[in-house]
């Protein structure tokens, strides 16, 4: 029985500047689009589609400042994701961070790439053990045997 789920991605070319890997995914049972930062901290989702997948639960606004290069203080927003699934791998009650993603998908929609709603960052990717294989286009993540109250991957 294997321990791990692999995930199919796409490498998706940003102009000749670089490339992005995707995943698609679940948003509380609904399709998503999620793009891979192993830079990025947390897991971030888009504001602006994020009622798509449901009302977020347990909303807190918070102003703090952001870790990314460049930035400076931001609005975030708090709020706990009733779902995300990627094939057989499935979180629950995560909290995320809600902040607005406009600027990506607006570079996006100009390299008429996909929308994206959401980022996965370290703290998933460490948190699960990620394997990014380039050669297969798989993202490997492997559930925790006992899952911390944060990132719950069993029910």
């Amino acid at each position: 029985m294997r321990r791990y789920t692999e995930i199919p991605f796409d490498v998706l070319p940003i102009d000749n500047e670089g490339y992005h890997i995707m995943i698609k995914g679940k948003i509380n049972d609904k399709d998503a689009n999620f793009i891979i930062d192993t830079g990025a901290s947390q897991t971030v989702f888009d504001k602006t589609t994020i009622n798509d997948f449901a009302e977020p639960t347990s909303v807190k606004h918070k102003k703090g400042v952001s870790a990314s290069v460049g930035a400076s203080d931001i609005n975030i927003t708090l709020s706990v994701i009733g779902k995300i699934s990627f094939n057989d791998f499935n979180l629950y009650d995560y909290q995320g961070i809600i902040i607005d993603l406009s600027h990506i998908n607006d570079s996006y929609r100009k390299f008429n790439l996909p929308v994206i709603h959401a980022i996965i960052g370290g703290d998933i990717l460490k948190s699960y053990d990620a394997v990014i294989n380039y050669r297969l286009k798989k993202l490997r993540l492997t559930p925790k045997k006992k899952p911390d109250a944060s990132h719950s991957n069993n029910r």
